[in-house]
């Protein structure tokens, strides 16, 4: 069976049996992205499908399957919406259309109406080059069945990092070892060190924009981004969801924290609606404990009442956030407030992050510092990094910091600090650390960086325990530095090519999972096409909003694949590039397409001419929406361009 795939609008990838010619056909979907599909491309032996997508900045390697499932199983699955990119904001930017978030909780009706409405386009007259497209001449046998084969997730490039603090974490030990957990897209990621193996908890429908980890019990909870979120406390053994606590919050659910005594009993939530609710659940029972409006401005930080009695402990939560740092008490099923006491030591400022040592509240803050409370009242204030503390994580030995400064830091349970690693020395290509976990017990630090890595350092020493660098990296993509779309496979070696919106070209090899190489390019791209022999790469650059004043919107380069010199390079149009195919047989063609314009360069790539060849070249009008066409061009080479239409 030789499978046709997709990814849509909606993040599925989709995988039919060929061809697919009428509408019926039934497709089996995968899951992975939170956002609109971006790319989508087969390895060269035809085993792995790479996919991005548009919003989430997350690359997906799958793999081919086969299925047992007999033909008279196979039933139309119906075509649900999927949900709405949300970037993780504050208030009513996180308010989606509620007509889709009933499609994408499978509301048929919903859906029913939705496919009723249509667009504007379903009904336009047909366009000039609408009416040149004729049926094949001998058309192969149409079959509308489920296809056999389905689709693996093997790895997940990258993790989300760049809106979140402290979702990189160690899990509880599990056959003698502790996995790291954290957020890509609706997945969440359980990435085993040692050899490098990841597994997935898939249960989310939408961002992932919180985690929390019990470090004894090995239950995750973690909380997604939509109209009415959902918290989830799953397995890490199983995988299996234990508990999906909905109906309290609104918009997101960022902070979540397990209390450290009772085996970790009680879960407090922090929402995104317009009071920031907090809510402390049995989360085994399903009960509430207690609910409370916290405060107006956005919670940055949270974490649970430590065990015993006095200031903080107990069954409770301090929050920290813009103008707010203060303490809760459960007292019955409502929270009484007790805010600190700064006095002349400390200044009213974002407070991004929380952990308790011992009895004292440590809290860091914007400015850099990390303020340690006695009781209610500032102890003492520590200058720690250059910009500001991300996170803190309290263990046995002291204190682990990570800064926007690119610094690690590890501190004595008397605030001196052991040991500092600058990241950027590491090779980070952005060393913003967002997220630090201390596994004082094996000596080990697991970090996240704005860049969307995950490293594991040496708690002694300061070095990468692993010899390529990072453990996992990934575009900056729509967490951090807009889309994700340019994506093309080496035509002979097990190794794909992408460029995105963080004007990064990166090389990643198949079975290594790991980043070959990578350059930094003069500006944004979004398509990039191989050569059959793989020897040069095409890249075009731009994008549809201009970001710098130097933005060559339409400018195409050709490079080679070994060191990234630059071979030839052209610029015949105005907008920005969406989609490169070079020929794969005959002469050395190139076709681009943008919005308005489909074009063609003749042996662009073997340095002869590389001038417009305007035969061919076909204006289209943009309307919104996605066209395949198939060009033919002399010596019977094929072409197939995907455009926005």
């Amino acid at each position: 069976m030789d499978p046709q795939a997709a990814v849509d609008a909606h993040g599925r990838v989709r995988l039919w049996r060929y061809p697919v010619a009428a509408k019926g056909a039934v497709p089996r979907d995968s899951y992975a992205h939170a956002a609109p599909g971006g790319s989508i491309a087969w390895s060269a032996d035809g085993t792995r499908l790479f996919s991005t997508s548009r919003g989430d900045g997350c690359l997906a390697v799958w793999s081919l399957e086969a299925d047992t499932l007999p033909p008279d199983e196979a039933t139309v699955a119906p075509d649900d919406d999927g949900v709405d990119r949300c970037e993780y904001a504050c208030g009513r930017a996180l308010d989606g259309d509620p007509a889709v978030e009933r499609a994408a909780q499978f509301d048929q009706g919903a859906i029913f109406r939705m496919e009723e409405k249509g667009r504007d386009e379903d009904y336009a007259p047909l366009l000039p080059w609408q009416r040149t497209v004729v049926a094949p001449s001998r058309p192969p046998t149409e079959d509308l069945s489920l296809p056999s084969d389905r689709l693996e997730l093997e790895w997940v490039h990258g993790a989300r990092c760049h809106d979140i603090r402290g979702a990189v974490r160690y899990t509880a030990a599990r056959d003698g070892a502790r996995e790291i957990v954290y957020a890509a897209a609706r997945l969440l990621v359980c990435l085993a060190p040692g050899p490098r193996a990841q597994r997935y908890f898939t249960e989310h429908p939408a961002d992932v924009v919180g985690v929390a980890t019990h470090p004894e019990t090995g239950v995750v909870a973690t909380g997604d981004a939509r109209v009415r979120p959902a918290v989830m406390v799953w397995d890490i053994g199983s995988l299996a969801c234990r508990a999906c606590l909905r109906g309290h919050h609104r918009r997101a659910v960022p902070l979540l924290a397990f209390s450290p005594a009772q085996g970790g009993r009680y879960l407090a939530t922090v929402g995104c609606d317009d009071l920031h609710r907090a809510v402390v659940y049995d989360w085994a029972v399903g009960a509430v404990a207690a609910v409370t409006p916290t405060h107006q401005e956005k919670p940055l930080a949270l974490v649970f009442n430590r065990a015993g009695a006095g200031f903080g402990g107990g069954v409770g939560f301090a929050l920290g956030g813009r103008g707010v740092l203060a303490v809760w008490t459960c007292t019955g099923q409502s929270a009484a407030r007790e805010p600190v006491r700064l006095g002349s030591r400390g200044s009213v400022q974002a407070t991004l992050c929380l952990a308790w040592q011992g009895s004292s509240l440590v809290a860091g803050q914007a400015d850099g510092s990390l303020y340690r409370f006695s009781g209610r009242m500032l102890d003492r204030v520590v200058t720690a990094h250059q910009g500001a503390v991300n996170d803190v994580c309290a263990a046995v030995d002291g204190l682990c910091t990570g800064g926007a400064d690119g610094l690690v830091k590890l501190w004595n349970l008397q605030l001196e600090c052991i040991l500092d690693v600058d990241l950027a020395l590491l090779g980070s290509l952005d060393a913003h650390v967002r997220a630090v976990d201390w596994d004082s017990d094996r000596g080990r630090v697991a970090v996240g960086t704005r860049g969307a890595e995950v490293w594991e350092l040496d708690a002694t020493e300061g070095r990468s325990l692993h010899a390529g660098g990072a453990l996992c990296c990934g575009h900056f993509g729509g967490h951090f530095g807009g889309e994700l779309w340019a994506l093309d496979a080496h035509p002979t070696l097990p190794q794909f090519a992408t460029a995105g919106d963080d004007r990064m070209l990166r090389i990643w090899s198949l079975f290594d999972r790991r980043q070959v190489r990578c350059a930094q390019l003069e500006m944004m791209a979004r398509a990039l096409a191989y050569d059959p022999e793989g020897q040069r790469f095409a890249v075009g650059f731009g994008a549809p909003v201009p970001t710098a004043t130097k933005q060559f919107d339409g400018k195409i380069v050709i490079m080679s694949a070994d060191d990234f010199a630059v071979v030839h390079e052209a610029r015949d149009s105005q907008k920005h590039i969406t989609e490169l195919k070079c020929a794969q047989r005959g002469p050395q063609f190139l076709r681009y397409h943008n919005q308005r314009v489909c074009r063609s360069i003749r042996d662009c790539f073997s340095g002869k001419g590389g001038g417009v060849n305007a035969l061919g070249a076909t204006t289209f009008p943009f309307q919104g929406t996605r066209l395949v066409v198939t060009f033919w061009l002399p010596a019977h080479t094929t072409i197939a361009c995907t455009s926005m239409l």
